[in-house]
């Protein structure tokens, strides 16, 4: 049981020190945490990213979610993506050419949302912002798609900046076998709550 812990012990130390380099902004989001549907390696998995902005997104404004290599978002399309401001959804399109709040893209890792311009979908700062992405996407088009999880077990950093000045990073575990919700908060050299 000690040998457990303090295994533990040192991976998550690691984890912290390791994510210092993705957090260097003024800016920090608080409380991210992602809810998985399934941390099994190898299984498509619905994600639930939640995140406190610390700073305003502001039109034409970007938020990005960079998964890391290992993760296959090649079947992700927007609309397989959802993001909710404080509760309400906001709606999306692949650009903001239409009256769309927010356009979502997916390239290669990378998830950017951009706010649209004179569409009213500017998220203020203290906002809860929910992201959903795969078969749990429902409001603004219907998700078919979902995110598969690496082949290997072990820790990944999924990074989140931006033009907005929010910047932050969360650690996902993938594991042999189970379905069981995960998420977890890295905390930033910035303090806050």
């Amino acid at each position: 049981m000690m040998n457990r812990a303090l295994k533990f012990f040192i991976v998550f130390s690691t984890a912290i020190a390791v994510s210092f380099p993705f957090s260097v902004s003024a800016t920090t989001i608080t409380d991210v945490f992602d809810q998985s549907t399934s941390t099994q390696i190898s299984v498509a998995s619905n994600h639930k990213i939640t995140a406190t902005l610390s700073d305003d997104m502001a039109l034409t404004e970007t938020l990005t979610i960079v998964f890391p290599t290992g993760f296959d978002l090649s079947t992700i399309i927007e609309d397989d993506i959802d993001v909710t401001d404080d509760g309400v959804d906001l709606t999306t399109a692949a650009d903001c050419s239409g009256s769309e709040q927010a356009s979502v893209s997916v390239s290669s890792q990378t998830v950017t949302i951009t706010i649209c311009a004179g569409d009213g979908g500017a998220i203020a700062s203290a906002s809860v912002v929910v992201i959903e992405i795969g078969t749990n996407a429902a409001a603004s088009g219907l998700g078919t798609h979902r995110i598969v999880n690496p082949s290997v077990v072990t820790s990944y950093f999924v990074n989140i900046s931006g033009t907005s000045g929010n910047s932050g990073s969360l650690i996902l575990k993938t594991t042999t076998a189970g379905a069981a919700s995960v998420g977890a908060t890295v905390p930033s050299s910035g303090g806050g709550g």
